[in-house]
């Protein structure tokens, strides 16, 4: 027999792969199409640039979510494939800027999907202080508007620790690049970094984390109710 402590996960399980795919597509997508701007074409011959989540999809990465949702976390800690750049290939006027938007272009994509939740989650399905006041149960719920409020969270929760991760992943690369730029590829650091954020958010920050990201979306449910009246 399948209890509620078991349906809620299962809710919890289809709701992070609801989240995971489109995040890791769309950000993948993104910084490949960044880079083919600028100027270099190596993620498209890698075939990154597609929305097809299978071709971003990283086990480990993918692993992260399951493993959270199995030790019972509500925090979503995952990841895609890293995507290849040949960063010689970009040259030209403002070389700098354009190396930029290549490697912030997945934590900006991270940023667009936690405020596009956000604005959904407030504006659509009552907000998360809807949730408070009631006492609602998001998993638990068997409702329709609960399910979506579920995957708005998931969505935001991903989103948020992604745009962190690739964040920090961001300026390791810039780093490499200008500071120490004859170490050859650093693309296994990059792999390394990717894998060892996510522990480390397990391991030491994720009660720290959980209460930030739960204090961000009712501070800014908040500021957009007092803006649209």
């Amino acid at each position: 027999m399948i209890n509620l402590g078991t349906l809620e996960s299962i809710k919890l399980l289809i709701a992070a792969l609801l989240t995971y795919f489109p995040t890791v597509a769309l950000g993948g997508y993104l910084e490949a199409l960044v880079a083919k701007k600028m100027g270099d074409n190596t993620p498209e011959q890698f075939g990154f640039l597609t929305l097809n989540p299978l071709v971003h999809t990283d086990i480990l990465g993918l692993g992260s979510i399951l493993l959270a949702i199995s030790i019972g976390l509500r925090i979503l800690f995952g990841f895609g494939k890293y995507i290849p750049v040949n960063f010689d290939n970009i040259t030209g006027k403002n070389r700098k800027i354009k190396i930029l938007a290549v490697l912030f272009a997945r934590p900006f994509a991270n940023m667009i999907l936690v405020f596009f939740s956000l604005a959904i989650l407030v504006f659509f399905l009552g907000g998360l202080m809807f949730v408070v006041k009631s006492g609602t149960t998001l998993a638990a719920s068997g409702s329709i508007t609960a399910s979506l409020r579920l995957i708005c969270l998931s969505l935001i929760s991903l989103n948020t620790l992604s745009f962190v991760i690739y964040f920090i992943v961001g300026l390791f690369r810039l780093f490499m690049l200008f500071v120490m730029p004859n170490k050859g590829n650093y693309s296994t650091g990059v792999g390394i970094m990717l894998f060892l954020l996510p522990l480390l958010m397990f391991l030491v920050l994720a009660p720290y984390i959980n209460f930030l990201m739960s204090y961000f979306i009712v501070s800014t449910e908040k500021l957009l109710t007092v803006f649209t009246g």
